[in-house]
């Protein structure tokens, strides 16, 4: 194993902001091919032109917070770190990472990011995001095959879901001395940390189930919080609330939302006819967008407000499921 830890300041120069074309209130902003800015509220929520960047990246991931994204170029031979500030977007390369990154997460909050280069055995752990960035660099026995990643808000912990051969296993790497732990598990789809938390959630398509896992560095004991009997139909995602009470899921299979609390009282189901991949936080106020789905444009889920809801976002405005 090997650890090689930078520090790297990022400072307000460089590259000329990009101007940000959005007017009114913003939710956040979404990457599919462009950076665009989610526009207006839930119920009349939008799409607004592109944003102009410096390059064009080939990848992007915008942290829960809304005020960074970050990108990889063509291959992921350069890893870019865009700061998103009132009226302009500003692209800073981070030299401390190398080529070969093929898959990115980043924590509940935004504070940490974990990278993984699959060809080279390495992972990135980036703390301290955005404003002050330091590199921590680990060279490990990766799984060949890995289905879902998370990181905790602290970046001491990192979840890789494995999968090979019908069978799946969870790796939990603590990043302070890289010790790895490898547990047997269904095959994993997707996982997240709870905000400021050492423990995740988990899904699997293939056993219908939600998990929780406690004390990941630590006993790491997993928790089945819902299954087939709660309606849960190949699920896709899986999200946590701001206050760590409830869990949500893109149940692919039933078509639909789950909204699933942690203190025992029945699951509420939201209809959604998109075969949606993952949710994208827009807001603190657990307001997410759903992505990667069969439709036209992305749909919103309002999980914060008294009654949840899914509302349409569209290319100019309007719209509320």
């Amino acid at each position: 194993m090997r650890l090689h830890l930078s520090a790297i300041l990022i400072l307000a120069m460089g590259a000329a902001p990009a101007q940000i074309p959005v007017r009114g209130p913003t939710l956040g902003y979404f990457y599919s091919g462009e950076l665009r800015a989610v526009s207006g509220v839930p119920g009349s929520a939008f799409l607004g032109a592109p944003l102009e960047l410096a390059s064009r990246p080939a990848s992007m991931m915008v942290s829960p917070r809304q005020d960074y994204a970050l990108a990889l170029t063509d291959k992921g031979a350069e890893m870019s770190l865009i700061l998103l500030r009132a009226g302009g977007a500003e692209m800073h390369p981070i030299p401390a990472i190398r080529a070969g990154v093929d898959r990115v997460a980043i924590s509940p909050k935004g504070s940490a990011a974990v990278l993984m280069a699959a060809s080279r055995r390495t992972i990135y752990v980036l703390q301290g995001l955005p404003d002050r960035v330091a590199v921590n660099e680990l060279s490990i026995e990766t799984p060949d095959s890995v289905s879902a990643l998370a990181i905790s808000d602290d970046g001491q912990c990192v979840i890789l879901a494995a999968a090979k051969d019908a069978k799946g296993s969870i790796w939990i790497l603590r990043t302070s001395d890289g010790r790895v732990s490898v547990y047997p598990m269904d095959t994993i789809d997707d996982a997240t940390f709870f905000r400021d938390s050492r423990e995740a959630a988990m899904v699997s398509a293939s056993a219908n189930r939600v998990f929780i896992i406690h004390d990941v560095p630590g006993a790491a004991t997993v928790e089945t919080l819902a299954g087939e009997s709660d309606g849960v139909v190949s699920p896709s995602a899986v999200a946590t609330s701001q206050d760590g009470r409830r869990v949500f899921v893109l149940n692919r299979g039933a078509k639909n939302v789950l909204l699933l609390p942690l203190d025992g009282r029945p699951a509420e189901s939201l209809a959604y006819d998109c075969d949606a991949g993952q949710f994208n936080r827009l807001s603190d106020n657990d307001v997410f967008l759903l992505s990667g789905g069969n439709c036209e444009m992305p749909g919103g889920l309002d999980a914060g407000s008294p009654h949840p809801r899914l509302f349409s976002i569209t290319s100019r405005g309007m719209g509320s499921k």
